[in-house]
């Protein structure tokens, strides 16, 4: 089962709209996909772990985590 305090929630929906905010401002689509993460033929990604690995075999410029955003 999942719990999370209401505070928590509240700090990571605002959190989400200023990520959406400025990618807006920087590129003029204030939109982000959320989708599955994974590489043909590759398990999806369950862990940070996992992600940046995917992220480093994949063509993507960039890949946020949490509050961390990883550059190529």
């Amino acid at each position: 089962m999942w719990t999370e305090r209401a505070p928590s929630k509240r700090w990571r929906k605002r959190v989400y709209w200023r990520l959406i905010d400025e990618f807006g401002k920087r590129t003029g689509i204030p939109v982000i996909m959320n989708a599955s993460f994974n590489l043909r033929g590759e398990a999806i990604v369950h862990s940070p772990t996992e992600a940046i690995r995917t992220f480093f075999g994949s063509g993507m410029d960039g890949l946020i985590i949490g509050k961390f955003l990883v550059e190529k």
